[in-house]
């Protein structure tokens, strides 16, 4: 393998390896989110569902507003 197919392949290599980290992180933090507002509204919200919707709590928690 020549030295420009080496340098073409790392360089693919690390576009994937940084597109993999990104969507990683963007589904963990949609899976946070998606947790946190079911903890707090009572609702059943899934990740995929918090990846497209932007969540927003407006009334008073599931516990009154204590």
């Amino acid at each position: 393998m020549s030295e420009d197919m080496k340098t073409i392949v790392l360089a693919v290599a690390l576009v994937f390896a940084a597109c993999v980290v990104g969507v990683g992180n963007w589904v963990f933090r949609s899976h946070m989110e998606a947790k946190a507002f079911n903890a707090v509204t009572g609702k059943s919200v899934t990740t995929w569902q918090a990846m497209w919707i932007e969540l927003r709590v407006q009334d008073q928690g599931k516990d009154g507003g204590r």
